[in-house]
């Protein structure tokens, strides 16, 4: 079986985030995946750490600029697929336009597609009640009715903050999504929410999905099977360069491979 790989971006342009993306990969990877968990250069990092980034459009087409960059870098390095490690699911349509043959995941995108194969009814649990904005503008503003969650529950905390009381606010945002909103699945909104799934899981008795790595190594797989590709026409490398654009490498400012 040939290795799939796989980068997985980060888009703060923080070390410690580049780490704990590296952890998560390593335990959930197949033996024949390569991850590499890159961050942004860190000029873009301190954009979307902006308190207002995520509403201020103009800040987000300089952090927008730099997505592209890294995902024609890993274009060019010949990766299977890419992950943007934002629930935002960020620039997905720009990505994949520039991704020539590789699969580009968007997280939140790939959860509620998991989401709505284990049940009809799914909710999100947010940090911020802003997010269920940021949500319906961008990952979810393709879905039908039917398809929109049936509920955002908000945890109101940061996931940096005490780990206790955030396992606490996590449990009972979900159960009352669960309980109260008749939520047949929990989406966490939130890719620092990693690893959580699995105490709540045991707790709630009800499907608790994170984003993970796992539906980027099926589509890379099947990629590779069925000769599959995205349906978005990318520029050609013959083109960019006539262009006169995108010819140097592009910088990140943390790597690590998982193999």
């Amino acid at each position: 079986m040939p290795v799939v790989k796989i980068m997985i971006l980060t888009p703060t342009g923080l070390q410690d985030a580049d780490k704990t993306v590296a952890e998560m990969a390593r335990d959930h990877k197949d033996s024949n995946t390569l991850v590499t968990v890159a961050s942004l250069a860190s000029s873009a990092g301190d954009v979307i750490r902006l308190p207002t980034a995520l509403e201020c459009p103009s800040a987000m087409c300089l952090l927008h600029v730099d997505l592209v960059k890294a995902c024609y870098q890993a274009r060019r390095e010949r990766y299977d697929a890419f992950i943007v490690d934002c629930m935002d699911d960020l620039a997905l349509d720009e990505l994949r336009s520039i991704s020539g043959d590789m699969v580009v995941i968007g997280p939140t995108q790939s959860a509620v597609q998991t989401a709505l194969r284990l049940g009809n009814r799914y909710s999100i649990i947010i940090d911020d009640p802003i997010f269920k904005e940021v949500m319906e503008k961008q990952p979810l503003r393709r879905l039908g009715p039917d398809q929109l969650p049936v509920s955002y529950r908000s945890i109101d905390m940061s996931y940096h903050g005490d780990q206790k009381e955030l396992e606490t606010q996590l449990f009972a945002q979900s159960k009352l999504a669960v309980e109260s909103d008749g939520a047949e699945v929990v989406i966490l909104g939130c890719t620092l929410a990693r690893g959580w799934y699995q105490s709540l899981q045991q707790r709630l008795d009800v499907p608790v999905i994170d984003g993970s790595i796992k539906l980027a190594e099926m589509s890379a797989h099947m990629k590779i099977r069925f000769g599959w590709r995205g349906v978005t026409k990318s520029p050609t490398d013959e083109e960019l360069k006539r262009a006169n654009t995108m010819q140097e490498p592009y910088v990140f400012s943390g790597r690590i491979d998982v193999e």
